[in-house]
């Protein structure tokens, strides 16, 4: 009888764990926020038809790109592509009445100033120590870089140096700020794009200007440099990009660019192009090497051109512009299977998530410390020539998308354990408990 029950408890209970899972399973995705159009937390209740009134606020020229994601907020960039950006660094706060959250400026209003040179004028891209807390943010220098689409009459408004500026995310304040020498970043020119840093106090940041290139800044002498290569350059015959059977020609030199987990090598790439490659960081660090070709190394083509990449722990994410598509390529199995991180080539790219309406041009990425990544979805492709419908009658145009990939930052602690596996050893464990007990009932 004993046994009986015993067996009968073994059975229920194996039952039940065996349909306990986890809340997410690795690629399961979902679109947490939408918009028709970009709206800001005001400072006051006229601040929004002021700011209307007098061409500091144009709808149709706001889009956001960059994300970045810290204790559970996010935070992303609205480049000032065009005029009427009211705000280049936001928080995504909660829900407005109309259904999609608004903007918050970050760190306040007062550091969105145009003209003041101490203030962000235009920042694409950021990126989150997640061990300090804090964010460091490069800053363009200019406004209105594409001033014959949708601003007629208008120039482009090189108002400041290129600077970087490093921010506390628990206090708003700032922690150090940098300008860079018109010689190493151009006033007149640049177009800093995407940076990745280290755990010695370096920065490498993309500069999809002219035929690109990447700057490198030592935040300890205060010192950067630049580095050029033939790889960086964009390659005319991968310029063209079709996106739901229209193809757009994007002759963008580098781009995306991503930090190994071992601080080893920096990975980049052209939006016109294919292949991926890396250089290792001991080489780009070095201002006196001023010939890098012999050091870089082509580590094999992804299966379409892309804008941002990011490197997590063990996996390269990274978009698949042509595909309406979240690709990544699983380095630490190509690592494991060839032999070496030194010579590791591209042999295992794995779809994440596909959706053509609601996942065009995955712009930039982000890792988050519950094992979740975040992607942007601008649709670049139609908002530089005005395709955009902003009244919301066709639906939404952005999206930000969160999928479940288990794995956190390049910049975190390294740790096998995430919420998914903790439980899947806590349910073995269970088991191995309750199949001891059913032995002991047994005999």
């Amino acid at each position: 009888m004993h046994a009986k029950v015993g067996i009968t408890i073994v059975l229920g209970t194996l039952l039940l764990l065996s349909s306990v899972d986890c809340a997410d399973q690795f690629g399961h995705a979902t679109v947490v926020s939408e918009w028709a159009s970009l709206d800001y937390i005001w400072p006051n209740s006229s601040a929004k038809q002021d700011a209307t009134d007098n061409g500091m606020f144009i709808p149709k020229n706001n889009v956001f790109t960059g994300i970045k994601v810290y204790q559970g907020v996010q935070y992303v960039t609205v480049p000032r592509w065009r005029l009427g950006v009211p705000a280049t660094l936001n928080k995504v706060v909660a829900p407005s009445d109309y259904g999609s959250p608004l903007l918050e400026p970050f760190p306040n209003w007062d550091m969105q100033e145009i003209g003041n040179c101490s203030a962000l004028q235009y920042v694409q891209s950021m990126e989150i120590d997640p061990l300090k807390g804090w964010m460091w943010v490069i800053d363009i220098g200019r406004i209105n870089i594409f001033p014959n689409r949708g601003n007629p009459g208008t120039k482009v408004q090189n108002l400041c140096p290129a600077k970087l500026i490093v921010l506390d995310l628990h206090t708003g304040g700032v922690v150090h700020r940098y300008t860079f020498p018109n010689d190493v970043v151009s006033n007149t020119s640049n177009f800093l794009n995407d940076i990745v840093i280290d755990r010695d106090g370096y920065a490498f940041i993309s500069d999809t200007s002219g035929d690109g290139g990447i700057v490198v800044y030592n935040s300890r002498s205060r010192i950067s440099h630049r580095i050029t290569d033939p790889s960086m350059k964009a390659l005319p015959d991968a310029a063209n990009i079709t996106i739901n059977n229209r193809t757009n020609t994007v002759a963008i030199p580098v781009d995306g660019i991503a930090m190994s987990p071992d601080f080893k090598v920096i990975y980049y790439c052209p939006i016109a192009g294919f292949d991926l490659f890396e250089l290792p960081t001991e080489i780009a660090r070095n201002p006196n090497i001023s010939d890098v070709s012999r050091h870089v190394r082509n580590v094999g083509k992804r299966i379409s051109q892309t804008d941002g990449i990011l490197m997590g722990q063990k996996n390269l994410y990274f978009g698949a512009l042509s595909m309406n598509a979240v690709y990544m390529w699983e380095r630490s199995k190509d690592i494991e299977a060839q032999g070496s991180a030194s010579t590791v080539t591209i042999q295992t790219q794995m779809l994440i998530v596909r959706d053509d309406l609601k996942l065009q041009w995955p712009d930039t990425f982000a890792l988050d410390e519950d094992g979740y990544l975040w992607v942007t979805s601008p649709r670049n492709q139609d908002f530089w020539p005005y395709n955009l419908d902003m009244t919301g009658q066709s639906g939404p145009n952005f999206h930000i998308w969160k999928i479940y990939v288990d794995e956190k930052s390049y910049l975190s602690k390294p740790t096998t354990s995430s919420c998914c596996s903790l439980k899947a050893r806590i349910h073995e464990v269970f088991i191995y408990i309750i199949c001891g007990l059913a032995m002991i009932l047994l005999f």
